[in-house]
């Protein structure tokens, strides 16, 4: 066989586009549905349990919203990419998706900046007006690059020099996000080595731990998804049977990925909910040990209640 495909070898593989992209498609759906009903369980049920705030209150607060429009504008965009909606109007669909996939990466790397800002300030309170200004930055290019990827694609002018533009600020924008992630990841690396030695500063703050280990998971991730992406992009083309291969599995790689990513944010969620029921755990047993020696020392029962108030541990039902 001769290393030049031939145009039925080009069908053949292509002819697996529709099927493959269906598969990615309900794959992501039935992944959202179960992201989607594990994060109402865990804001509405288990948040309630570790906190005082009320259930409307836990909906509200930055993490769980931004989590929830992830989960939504993923689902939306790979949807909107795939055989499911061919019925549709090839403009309108392309159009959302791509507002949608977009709008995914921003509230990415602002949930970066939300999840990972209390280690942030323990390890370089001073970076965060720098990382507030790099998020808007990326907002804005990711717009643009955006606004240019659908304009060329439904145009019918000559958008050469528009599709150069979108390639330079698409690959400035890759660049901002594995940027961002390096420095987020290095501040991680640099948190669990300090408290790595010291049993009892870990102890003391287990809350950042998780957030550090799962954030430096979350981030090498991320800078995997973007490598890829590249990759795939940016592949010397050619007409080849492996190629032609190669670019429809990596597409469709590029589309499962973020599911993943989700599925590791709630894991954070399930671990740091842990984390609190074991500090809360820890601090019920201090009050009981409290209660048992102001009872046998003889100090009224009133007083050694009063250490239980003292606690600020709001108990479960």
């Amino acid at each position: 066989m001769s290393d030049n495909a031939t145009q039925a070898e080009i069908d053949a593989i292509y002819s697996l586009h529709e099927p493959l992209y269906t598969g990615v498609a309900w794959t992501t759906v039935s992944a959202s549905v179960v992201q989607l009903m594990f994060l109402a369980f865990q804001v509405c049920e288990r948040d309630t349990q570790t906190d005082t705030q009320s259930v409307t209150e836990e909906i509200l607060k930055p993490v769980n919203l931004l989590i929830f429009f992830m989960i939504l504008t993923n689902l939306g965009s790979c949807v909107l990419y795939s055989p499911l909606t061919s019925a549709l109007p090839f403009n309108l669909t392309f159009a959302t998706s791509q507002v949608l996939g977009s709008l995914f990466q921003i509230i990415m790397m602002f949930y970066t900046w939300v999840r990972g800002r209390p280690v942030i300030l323990a390890i370089a309170p001073s970076s965060t007006k720098t990382c507030f200004i790099v998020l808007h930055f990326y907002g804005i290019l990711v717009s643009i690059a955006t606004t240019l990827s659908i304009y060329c694609s439904i145009s019918y002018e000559d958008t050469t020099l528009l599709y150069y533009a979108f390639n330079i600020l698409s690959d400035l924008c890759s660049a901002v996000m594995i940027a961002f992630d390096i420095f987020v990841l290095t501040l991680y690396v640099l948190y669990m080595r300090q408290v790595h030695s010291d049993s009892h500063a870990r102890d003391m703050s287990r809350r950042l731990h998780v957030i550090s280990t799962f954030g430096a998971v979350t981030t090498v991730w991320n800078l995997l998804w973007q490598m890829e992406g590249d990759v795939a992009t940016y592949v010397e083309s050619s007409n080849t049977v492996a190629y032609w291969t190669m670019n429809l599995a990596l597409n469709a790689l590029y589309l499962l990925m973020p599911p993943v990513y989700l599925f590791i944010q709630l894991a954070m969620k399930e671990a740091l909910y842990r984390t609190k029921m074991m500090e809360v755990e820890q601090k019920l047993a201090t009050v009981d040990r409290a209660r048992e020696m102001a009872h046998q020392n003889g100090f009224p029962a009133q007083q050694s209640s009063k250490l239980s108030e003292s606690g600020g541990v709001k108990s479960r039902s």
